[in-house]
């Protein structure tokens, strides 16, 4: 698996969020498409708890073109919908992946970056046409939050979308913190299937 580059927890249930029509907490949502494109990558049995885990190469990108990334991540995604107040704002839906698992494959110049207040989460977004593919987000400054509608059609099997009560940030990460282990460094040592 070829990863490098410049950018490179089961569901729970809370009642910590209650806003604005929000469900309680932590609460999932199912929804499906096809699996076009099926190369999938077996990872070692060792990642999550002994249970090996199948991934797929996604590649996405901005609107305009000039971003262009690929993602290794299940075709399965785990997708957090947060109600932060930048989230909010930008309607932020994202799944988080290890450092290790992101390329950005073309417009590192196309990039800008905005943060606030605590500064970890660095929100990058394309300068010709605004739209943010990828972050890292404060939950996981060691990974990236990648944005699933700016994927490429064609690997994304599933995804189960989980609202998270950002506006209690500190109190929802304490209640599930197995968000944290969404980030860990996947393996380096794959066995590539055509």
């Amino acid at each position: 698996m070829n990863r490098p580059g410049p950018y490179s927890g089961l569901l729970a249930n809370s009642t910590l969020c209650q806003h604005k029509g929000w469900l309680l907490g932590w609460n999932a949502l199912s929804h499906v498409s096809r699996l076009h494109n099926k190369h999938v990558t077996q990872v070692s049995p060792e990642l999550q708890g002994g249970a090996g885990m199948d991934f797929v190469k996604h590649r996405g990108g901005c609107h305009c073109g000039a971003v262009r990334f690929e993602v290794w991540s299940s075709p399965n995604l785990h997708v957090f919908d947060c109600n932060c107040s930048i989230c909010t704002k930008k309607q932020c839906h994202h799944f988080i992946v290890a450092k290790n698992q992101f390329t950005l494959l073309q417009g590192l110049d196309s990039l800008t970056t905005y943060t606030f207040g605590t500064h970890v989460s660095q929100h990058t977004f394309c300068k010709t046409c605004g739209v943010q593919s990828f972050f890292i987000p404060r939950s996981n400054p060691d990974g990236y939050g990648i944005a699933p509608h700016c994927l490429d059609p064609g690997t994304v099997q599933s995804s189960t979308v989980e609202k998270f009560c950002g506006e209690k940030w500190e109190e929802s990460m304490e209640a599930h913190k197995s968000i944290r282990d969404m980030s860990r460094p996947v393996p380096d040592t794959v066995d590539e299937r055509k």
